[in-house]
């Protein structure tokens, strides 16, 4: 199985062209695929992967090694200030602990979903 999760929680700065289509300000694009599976037939994660923006934009990564898990990041600001990477192994019960939060809050309903909100920037 292969988890990846993706959430902006604020927008990257807009051209004049991006307010003409379907970016433009206080509008919501929807790309969700109603066919997406909404079960995990397999028990074990051989890799995650978790993408957010909130101040930064945050990459997480992890991936099943026979020794253990390599996990990985990269964090830095949409205004190119600030960049940060990281690269560390973990033991292989991360990956099974992973699997039982997975199940517990039973992530898969939420397989498919794609929606953004084109809010105002923060920074006006």
């Amino acid at each position: 199985m292969k988890v990846c999760i993706r959430k902006r929680l604020f927008n990257e700065g807009y051209t004049v062209e991006d307010m003409r289509g379907e970016n433009i300000l206080g509008g919501l694009s929807d790309y969700t695929d109603p066919n997406a599976p909404k079960v995990i037939v397999s028990k074990e994660v051989k890799s995650f992967e978790c993408e957010f923006e909130y101040l930064y934009h945050c990459i997480l990564k992890f991936m099943r090694q026979e020794d253990g898990v390599l996990c990985t990041g990269n964090i830095y600001d949409p205004f190119g200030t600030y960049d940060s990477n990281l690269e560390f192994i973990a033991p292989l019960k991360t990956l099974e602990d992973l699997q039982a939060i997975v199940e517990e809050y039973n992530f898969a309903v939420f397989n498919g979903i794609n929606r953004k909100v084109n809010g105002l920037e923060f920074i006006l």
